[in-house]
């Protein structure tokens, strides 16, 4: 009995140990993959078949996306069919330069337009891109033509029947993996969010919960289409506590995302400070409790509730109930949402009963449409395809004229290195060098380790597992790991792991600032010339998400898919303001002005959509229907309507004054007693309102 006890603890342990980490998981299935190819034919000393078929298996799992099995099939299809074009084509165009070259422009602009269709063709695309390279870079003028394209395409069928049998073993796991990374993602803002209530800059607090909230709604945003897509294959009634997770997700978001009071005020009351850093443990261990339902949904153990939080709520309430009232209702209404937050977690097991499942917004745009608003050179990703096109064909030449084997990793590295932007490209072409000088400097030292065919095999298996744990998570560590990769798949086929050294170092210098100088030349889109824009379509985003606050205040509707569509459009608004700001700060022809401008509208409108988070996390409670909470609401719809008109604004600035000169005082007099929450919310608007048309007509 002992050991059979002993034996299900080391089964527990190894299940908890593959399924709570779904890099790790991903990296596995890789790494088994390449060693059911590479152990049998190494032993047998087909080496250069072996890391061929690798090759395979590596394009293939950089082609797949999260789906559905009996989407994945399709899915699978495509992927093979885009592959043995791209080898094919490449093999028998290799012998004709300017053919090759041609075809490989207009192939790689028709892949990049397809992948713009939806997530799973962008991933297919690219991996036909670059299944094409590593055809091109395995070409050998007196081994039959199809070999290589064969060999590519068996390891990537290898590794999709594989992958398939798994998904089809654990159908809902690719929906499990995006909840449990959106919740992980809501952790690590909870945690930062903690700060704000101790931390003395709050500005600087604020830009950080901006760049981390990038992170939670590209979360959201995945689950939702994986969802979306999900719902084409399943029956509603599986999907429903999937769904519920996902709005439990977006909930607790919404009340994280809400700001109720002015840190940076209140941080400076002495008084305050013990009850500050409660609300910061509070935040601190609703992170906790998030990052425990991620795990939850990774390994299925039963989620328990920390029961830390319902004693700091009630050490919390005891606080509270010792302030004045004045003092108390400033925190009221901040720890009410709080605790809505606990209630929710606590009765994660418990949704409310459905009998139909909540609705999300789907693509309404024809398949054609969507290939159509891509034929534009104003398009980003027909720009992307442009220019990815042009370093192919100025690596094309270098490798043709300079006529070494080795420089057939430039267009790789291209690829690699361009991105959609001129931040991205910038910082992966840091990344690309920083990675590949390491990943050199370790694989000699380990290649002299490991001298032996086995010991290259072993090397090969490790640095194929770190490649793809890191791919997603760290990509100058990828860098390092696939650089290690490369040299020794370069000593199985070759034997001159060690001497594509140099050359492989100067091929990732060419390729890294070929991509980079190209991105820099053609359609930089420089952010600090959008930034007005992009202010724009943020204002409006909010003027839209206050507006469906109150229609749902008053309605109280059953049905939010317009508010939680409007919410999610204010985010993604914000997103783009402050992923811009970030661009802005590294990009050559920037300006002091505009770098203090991008910082400052960045921080104003976040903290904006945080005073709309917050009514909106109560839009539940009573409307109010009192003059000055009428006449506020009314302010804000106007102010909010035309923040980008100039001319109508300075018309409205008496009305937006008075409004917020009447709830100051209003609070400070404690008059109406039952309604200071939300004349609090409400004055926390109105005066993010001012603030941002100060700045924004500076």
């Amino acid at each position: 009995m002992a050991v059979k006890r002993r034996l299900t603890h080391y089964l527990q342990f190894l299940h908890l140990y593959l399924y709570s980490n779904s890099h790790r998981m991903k990296a596995i299935e890789v790494t088994i993959c390449v060693l059911l190819i590479a152990l049998p034919l190494g032993v047998l000393g087909k080496t250069n078949i072996a890391v061929t078929l690798s090759l395979g298996i590596v394009a293939a799992a950089l082609s797949q996306s999260d789906e559905h099995w009996k989407s994945r099939l399709k899915s699978t299809t495509v992927m093979m069919i885009g592959f043995a074009i791209s080898t094919s084509a490449v093999i028998l165009l290799k012998p004709y330069p300017i053919l090759f070259t041609v075809g490989f422009v207009f192939s790689t602009i028709l892949f990049i337009i397809i992948g713009g269709i939806n997530q799973q063709l962008r991933t297919i695309s690219y991996g036909s891109i670059l299944v094409g390279i590593y055809a091109s870079l395995g070409y050998q003028p007196t081994v039959v033509w199809y070999t290589q394209s064969l060999l590519l395409c068996s390891g990537a069928f290898l590794f999709s029947c594989v992958a398939w049998f798994l998904l089809w073993r654990k159908p809902f796991r690719p929906i499990e993996e995006n909840l449990a990374a959106g919740f992980l993602a809501l952790s690590n803002f909870l945690d930062a969010k903690s700060k704000l209530f101790t931390h003395p800059d709050t500005r600087l607090t604020r830009n950080r919960l901006a760049e981390l909230n990038i992170e939670v709604v590209i979360k959201m945003e995945q689950c939702r289409e994986v969802l979306n897509g999900y719902g084409k294959y399943v029956q509603e009634k599986e999907l429903i506590p999937y769904l519920q997770r996902y709005m439990l997700l977006q909930s607790l978001h919404e009340r994280a995302a809400s700001s109720h009071e002015n840190h940076e005020e209140l941080s400076k009351r002495e008084d305050f400070k013990e009850l500050l850093n409660g609300f910061a443990e509070l935040l601190h261990q609703l992170g906790h409790a998030t990052r425990l339902v991620s795990n939850e949904l990774l390994t299925n153990q039963r989620y328990e509730h920390p029961v830390a939080i319902h004693w700091m709520i009630e050490a919390l309430q005891n606080k509270l109930s010792q302030l004045p009232p004045t003092d108390l209702r400033t925190f009221d209404l901040l720890l009410h949402n709080l605790w809505r937050s606990h209630q929710s977690l606590l009765h994660l097991y418990e949704p409310e009963i459905c009998t139909a499942a909540p609705r999300l917004q789907k693509e309404e745009r024809t398949l054609w449409q969507r290939i159509r608003e891509q034929l534009h050179f104003t398009h980003s990703r027909m720009r992307y395809a442009i220019r990815l096109s042009l370093c192919f064909v100025i690596g094309t030449i270098i490798v043709y004229v300079w006529k070494e084997p080795q420089t057939e990793w430039i267009p790789l590295t291209t690829l690699f290195v361009s991105q959609m932007s001129y931040q991205e490209t910038k910082r992966r072409m840091n990344q690309r060098v920083i990675g590949t000088l390491t990943g050199i400097i370790l694989g000699v030292l380990l290649l002299q380790l490991l001298p032996t065919t086995m010991g290259h095999l072993i090397l090969l298996l490790a640095s194929t597992f770190w490649f793809f744990y890191w791919l997603r998570i760290n990509y100058a560590y990828a860098v390092v790991f696939i650089t290690i990769y490369v040299l020794a798949a370069s000593e199985l086929s070759t034997f001159a792991g060690q001497d594509v050294l140099f050359p492989r170092i100067i091929d990732t210098l060419i390729g890294s600032f070929l991509a980079y100088g190209v991105t820099r030349l053609l359609w930089p889109d420089w952010q600090y010339k959008r930034l007005p824009s992009l202010l724009k379509e943020a204002i409006q985003a909010n003027s839209d998400y206050f507006a469906q606050i109150v229609l749902q205040w008053k309605e109280k509707a059953t049905d939010d898919l317009s508010y939680r569509t409007t919410r999610r459009k204010a985010h993604l608004t914000d997103n783009a303001l402050t992923t811009a700001r970030r661009s802005i700060q590294v990009e050559p022809r920037k300006e002091q002005n505009s770098v203090e401008k991008a910082i400052t509208m960045t921080y104003l409108n976040h903290a904006l959509l945080s005073h709309l988070s917050a009514l909106g996390a109560h839009r539940d409670e009573e409307c109010p229907t009192d003059r000055l909470a009428q006449a506020a609401i009314h302010t804000i719809t106007e102010s909010l309507t035309q923040l980008n008109n100039k001319a109508e604004l300075e018309r409205l600035n008496e009305l937006l004054l008075q409004s917020i000169e009447e709830l100051k005082q209003n609070i400070a007099h404690s008059t109406n007693p039952k309604m200071q929450p939300i004349y609090r919310l409400l004055y926390n608007i109105l005066f993010a309102i001012q603030q941002l048309k100060k700045e924004f007509y500076k």
